[in-house]
């Protein structure tokens, strides 16, 4: 997937080729780029012979007669859930409303909502805090129902009750993130889907048609672009509203290639706070613990090119090169790539069917994945202590809805 989504970043990029300058771009930008490429291959080679040939031989050998077809849902706690989720939408929205932004529509509201969270330092008060730790819940929900879809889906064990107790609480995160102004929480959430339905499907069918789930991962992919196009109005982006498909997706999917660049040329950075840009949310955590460390916001300054507006996300590059130089892109990519390479390869040879919450867990990871051309999430967002509490809610939801597991030879009653 880290590949594949810079091969499409750098396709949007290529068919602006002219508009955007990139026939000088630098060799340092390449080198970042490229070198980022490779260290997560080699990386990715590695790891895979080491835990292919040394390591967990003995336990695969044991797993490899029985597997997990299906997951069977708790009903009852299933219903309590999307009540208890569809009221905290509820709540959300009540809460925008009261917020005393001033709005005329919709959209008017959202884009208010929007400016204020992400470029003031008093926005905390807009959502109560009870929500905001309510809202967590609605994220775990999202992927959980998720996972457990795809997962019967993949095996070709879904029933209607699949379909009827799942796609309540998917629709309630996408109904969230609207609500919240993120779109990049949807297409982590369709890279997960990428993730729980072709990879259980590659382990539960010995011989899989590659091609044709490379047409539906491609027929998928474009799908979500129109959405993500679709909704830019809704969730506040108002100033994109004359932006044609092409050229708004080629600049939020393409233009970190350039902007990267033009950070490197003309660097923004600062120093006053160590890992400014990389470890927000250990900065966050430490500020709270009384530590000398000033709020400040995340988001980067925007960049015009020759009069084109080309937004502000320079990709994961950017943040660590602005925070460590050339030594910390390299280093903090090597450590991005053992720990998502070893853990799909460790869970793949012990069992990925048989270890559904780990890889329930690596399909919510897999957002930093996903997002790499765009923006770094695994440092600034996963390294924290907030990331600890989502997997104590994962713990808890795996728990209570998953009725029972039938195996495969088992019948469900």
């Amino acid at each position: 997937m880290f590949c594949a989504m810079y091969i499409i970043s750098l396709g949007f990029a290529a068919i602006n080729y002219n508009s955007w300058g990139l026939n000088d771009y630098s060799s340092l930008t390449f080198s970042i780029v490229f070198g980022g490429a490779i260290i997560f291959i080699l990386i990715e080679f590695i790891c895979k012979f080491v835990i292919y040939h040394f390591r967990f031989r003995r336990v695969i050998n044991k797993i490899k007669h029985k597997r997990v077809n299906k997951i069977v849902l708790n009903k009852y706690v299933t219903i309590f859930i999307i009540v208890l989720n569809l009221f905290t939408i509820i709540l959300w929205y009540k809460a925008l409303k009261n917020s005393g932004l001033g709005f005329s529509s919709f959209s008017d509201m959202m884009q208010n909502y929007r400016a204020t969270t992400s470029y003031s330092l008093d926005s905390q008060d807009i959502i109560p805090g009870y929500l905001q730790q309510l809202a967590k819940l609605l994220t775990v929900c999202g992927y959980f129902y998720s996972f457990a879809l795809f997962f019967n889906l993949a095996n070709k064990t879904i029933k209607k009750a699949d379909y009827y107790l799942c796609i309540p609480n998917i629709v309630i995160y996408i109904i969230y993130s609207i609500l919240d102004s993120n779109r990049l929480n949807l297409l982590g959430l369709v890279g997960a889907f990428v993730i729980y339905y072709f990879a259980i499907k590659n382990v539960s069918q010995q011989h899989s048609n590659s091609v044709k789930s490379l047409f539906k991962l491609i027929v998928s992919f474009v799908i979500v672009l129109f959405v993500f196009y679709g909704i830019r109005l809704i969730v506040g982006r108002t100033g994109s509203e004359d932006t044609d498909f092409i050229s708004y997706i080629s600049m939020y999917v393409g233009a970190p290639v350039k902007l990267l660049d033009m950070f490197i040329k003309q660097p923004v950075s600062d120093f006053t706070v160590w890992g400014k840009e990389t470890f927000v949310s250990i900065n966050s955590l430490l500020r709270k613990m009384g530590f000398d460390i000033p709020k400040y916001l995340m988001h980067k300054e925007f960049r015009i090119y020759n009069g084109i507006s080309l937004g502000n996300v320079y990709s994961a590059y950017r943040s660590w090169y602005s925070d460590f130089g050339l030594i910390g892109v390299f280093s903090l990519q090597s450590i991005f790539s053992i720990f998502y390479t070893c853990y799909y390869y460790i869970l793949k040879k012990k069992g990925i069917l048989n270890h559904q919450f780990a890889f329930l867990l690596y399909g919510y990871f897999s957002l930093a994945l996903f997002l790499h051309p765009i923006e770094d999430w695994f440092y600034s967002m996963f390294v924290s202590v907030g990331t600890l509490t989502f997997i104590i809610i994962f713990a808890i939801i795996y728990k209570i809805a998953i009725k029972d597991e039938i195996y495969i030879g088992e019948k469900n009653d």
